[in-house]
């Protein structure tokens, strides 16, 4: 029975005066070719130019669209203002960096890994130096750590007249004006059902999942399915869940808080064990952040396991297909095959697939029908 329902780089000024004294016999154009796809992701687009104060270096930045996941990636390059030399990427130990500006001292200053951070472009290869300036942080102590009126440090402007800040208010919760009839009834259907950590709605609602990934959020979760088959003739011995990334997360931890909630799983690079996924993951910091420190630091080290999926893997009872990309650098293979393993250890169905060469965003026109087919085959299996 089925489980559920089926860098080529020019910066040029010029300026170009035409004039056409003789006729000039027309050539016949030569024979060109219809546009790809692959044409569109070979395009750059050069912008943001940005003169040093000193009026020795250009910035500018060079984005190209990404097909794997759908992306724009941009990068920040030098050129010396006379030309006398190429242009070369400004790189964060060897990371692309963007939204950079420049310094009064003629130094490119930019944010990486949460911190800000200035190079000088005259030494290429030398080590950032660490910039004086702030950046606020997340709460560090728990929900609603933040009060109201938090702001900003401020980003000056360039003639430094003005400085530019945030100041975060709680807003007053406004019914949802309905633009089309589709809106007003997706409104009356999830009305009342709000999701923690979405913003608008005050401080301690914004933060009330740093800390505890998994509690409230999964709370709010199964209550959206609750409020659902309370009210549509839906069989809740057929009811699966899937996500991909956070969503994926969501899936390995919903599993183990409620074994007997669902007939069928499917995680897309979920996260399953947070210590691990500290130290091969490529944002590290996010960790240190949303749990208050590294894992050596014991409290941090106990929230860590405690919100971690993998902690509870003896209550799973739902089959589970895995979904993740071999190379994927956000949240690495390694997290699916930890869980992955401890479900078939125990005697739970589950199944891994693994794609060949892909990121954390599954690309590929025939990867994603391959995965739609699987995914599909699963839910009915």
């Amino acid at each position: 029975m089925p489980r559920l329902l089926g860098p080529g780089l020019a910066l040029v000024v010029a300026f170009v005066v035409a004039s056409a004294s003789a006729p000039v016999a027309r050539q016949q154009a030569p024979a060109g070719r219809a546009l790809t796809l692959e044409d569109y992701y070979r395009i750059q687009t050069v912008g943001n130019p940005a003169i040093s104060p000193g009026g020795k270096w250009v910035s500018f930045t060079v984005s190209t669209r990404i097909e794997e996941d759908n992306g724009t990636r941009t990068e920040t390059w030098l050129v010396p203002a006379d030309g006398s030399s190429k242009p070369r990427r400004a790189l964060h130990y060897g990371r692309a960096i963007s939204g950079a500006r420049w310094t009064d001292k003629d130094r490119l200053e930019y944010t990486a890994d949460v911190l800000h951070w200035t190079i000088d472009p005259t030494s290429f290869g030398a080590q950032p130096v660490r910039s004086a300036a702030a950046r606020p942080r997340p709460p560090a102590g728990g929900r609603g750590a933040r009060g109201d009126g938090a702001s900003s440090t401020g980003v000056p402007s360039p003639d430094g007249q003005f400085v530019a800040t945030t100041v975060d208010k709680t807003l007053p919760r406004r019914e949802p004006a309905s633009a089309t009839d589709f809106e007003r009834r997706h409104e009356e259907r999830f009305k009342g059902v709000t999701f923690d950590s979405s913003t608008g709605y005050g401080e301690a609602f914004k933060w009330a999942t740093w800390g505890e990934w998994g509690w409230k959020d999964g709370e709010d979760v199964v209550s959206g399915i609750d409020y659902v088959l309370a009210r549509f003739p839906i069989d809740p011995k057929r009811v699966g869940h899937t996500g991909h990334s956070y969503g994926g997360f969501m899936t390995n931890w919903l599993i183990t808080q409620y074994p007997d909630r669902f007939a069928a799983a499917i995680t897309g690079a979920g996260i399953t064990n947070w210590t691990s996924d500290y130290g091969t993951a490529d944002i590290y910091r996010t960790k240190e952040t949303e749990f208050y420190g590294p894992p050596w630091d014991p409290a941090a080290r106990e929230r860590m396991i405690k919100q971690s999926p993998l902690t509870y893997a003896g209550r799973v009872k739902t089959p589970t297909l895995f979904v993740h990309g071999e190379v994927d650098q956000r949240v690495p293979y390694d997290e699916a095959e930890q869980m992955y393993f401890a479900l078939k250890r125990r005697g739970v169905p589950a199944k891994m697939i693994q794609y060949a060469g892909q990121p954390h965003g599954i690309g590929g026109h025939w990867n994603n029908v391959h995965r739609m087919m699987n995914e599909l085959r699963w839910w009915n299996t």
